[in-house]
């Protein structure tokens, strides 16, 4: 009927994209910025809570340059190797400050974390290539999709990126080496981008 209130079903997974306690990060900033208007907002009947001891959701988030005010320190309490039900009783079950999370249907999402460089470190370059190794099951396989979750979007810049002619970024080479594996990037999302009229 018209005017009807529509009721949309509740997802699975939550997808954080930084910046979670604006302008910066600490334990009380987060805590009223962050999760008190999550936790005021939740539905009491709501599946994040736990139900029986497990949660039935997942969260999954990376730091945007200002979670990194205090170093991410504030940011990993919550979100790095903790999956003990802090946020909202839902499962943090990611080990680095970024992510990738195998969705069915052949679907992943990474979230990239560029700390304050713009480009990924050596070692989550290294980890999200892993996920390429042809002799893995549990890794991206060709044709499966990907949903790319950036902590600023790159493609506001000139093209290149500022990167040294002839090296580009880690991020770019990574994205070369998805779609060189057969895997389709189907969406690159990203936030910090403040619009003031």
């Amino acid at each position: 009927a018209q005017g009807a209130a529509l009721r949309l079903p509740e997802a699975d997974v939550l997808l954080l994209g930084g910046d979670l306690a604006y302008p910066g990060a600490s334990g009380p900033v987060y805590q009223y910025r962050f999760f008190e208007p999550f936790t005021m907002a939740i539905d009491p009947a709501s599946r994040f809570r736990a139900n029986g001891g497990e949660a039935q959701k997942i969260v999954a988030a990376i730091p945007q340059n200002h979670d990194w005010f205090d170093s991410a320190s504030t940011f990993c309490r919550y979100f790095v190797a903790q999956d003990k039900g802090d946020f909202l009783g839902a499962r943090t079950p990611q080990r680095q400050t970024y992510f990738a999370l195998k969705l069915p249907q052949a679907f992943w999402v990474l979230g990239f974390d560029w700390a304050l460089t713009g480009d990924l470190d050596r070692q989550q370059f290294e980890a999200f290539r892993a996920l390429l190794d042809t002799t893995r099951e549990d890794g991206i396989q060709p044709g499966d999709d990907l949903l790319l979750i950036y902590p600023e979007p790159y493609w506001t810049r000139e093209l290149g990126d500022g990167a040294p002619d002839g090296y580009p970024r880690r991020y770019q080479r990574l994205e070369s080496l998805f779609e060189a594996r057969g895997a389709r990037i189907r969406m690159r999302l990203a936030g910090d981008l403040h619009h003031y009229h």
